[in-house]
């Protein structure tokens, strides 16, 4: 009974999470719309598409193959750890890439010189979201 109480609890945390951010999403889209600017939100659906794509550049498909391959296993601390070591080192290449020709990557994307400030920004999303 004590399982079956945990997992109801779990996938009710799940569900309002995912109601959450589903409203996120709905609230945020008019107020960007509506106080951004044509520009600017351009920039910032640039900037939110390059950090997801090169986020899950960068995780190389691990978050799937953990599940995979990790689930039966006895021993997974080593295997997690060295997992973790090569998203870390390849989300700190890419972030590195990105904040260097930030200003050529704002330009080619968006074409606003002033767009690379926001795109070095992008670079410090780049690590939080991998």
């Amino acid at each position: 009974m004590k399982a079956y109480r945990s997992f109801a609890k779990n996938i009710g945390l799940m569900g309002f999470t995912q109601v959450v951010l589903g409203l996120q999403a709905l609230l945020l889209l008019p107020l960007l719309t509506k106080f951004l600017g044509l520009t600017y939100y351009g920039i910032w659906s640039q900037i939110k598409i390059t950090i997801i794509l090169l986020s899950t550049f960068a995780m190389f498909g691990f978050e799937f193959s953990i599940i995979r391959f990790m689930s039966g296993k006895k021993n997974t601390k080593v295997a997690f750890s060295s997992i973790l070591a090569i998203c870390i080192i390849s989300s700190v290449l890419l972030a590195t890439i990105v904040y260097l020709f930030s200003t050529q990557i704002g330009l080619f994307l968006t074409q606003v010189p002033s767009a690379g400030a926001f795109f070095q920004f992008s670079a410090i999303l780049i690590l939080f979201n991998t």
